[in-house]
């Protein structure tokens, strides 16, 4: 669970951040909406962005948040992810493409509050999540923070499950 103490007071990043921090999407949900009124909107179009892609027949395992959403500042209210999908149930080129660009109607609502990076795939079953997840150097430039007192300062990423998000 996140808390206050998590975050450094000054640049508002999370303190010592790990590469990645697995936490339950409740734990992050909670926080999010404790803190930011407009955080816990972007988190509710999560949810309805994330029960759509459900309707795909490929769905993502985890998403993995951007550092710069978990700053603990309201001003930083658009969340760029990452859709982690097991090799097995990879979407398509087209079907990465649409969803990374939000095209279509279906998407269309969340643009400029939700913005899909990429669509990396993973073999869970031949290391650890983290390893896999880090051989993709797009999850690299995720965690690069650009913070005005700190450019490129490295953040902390969230690793959700994404059967979290959609219950």
């Amino acid at each position: 669970m996140l808390t206050e103490k998590d975050f450094n007071e000054f640049s508002k990043l999370l303190t010592n951040p790990p590469r990645i921090r697995k936490i339950s999407f409740k734990d992050f949900r909670e926080f999010y909406e404790k803190h930011s009124k407009i955080k816990a909107e972007i988190i509710k179009l999560l949810v309805e962005f994330s029960n759509k892609l459900r309707a795909i027949p490929s769905t993502p395992v985890f998403l993995l948040i951007d550092g710069e959403f978990t700053k603990n500042d309201p001003a930083t209210s658009l969340m760029k992810f990452i859709l982690i999908y097991d090799i097995k149930t990879q979407p398509n080129s087209r079907l990465s493409y649409n969803i990374c660009n939000l095209k279509g109607e279906k998407f269309s609502r969340y643009f400029r509050l939700l913005e899909p990076q990429a669509v990396i795939t993973i073999n869970p079953t031949k290391q650890t999540i983290e390893s896999e997840i880090f051989k993709n150097d797009k999850a690299e430039i995720l965690q690069l923070g650009s913070d005005q007192g700190e450019p490129y300062s490295i953040t902390g990423l969230i690793l959700i499950d994404f059967k979290e998000v959609i219950l």
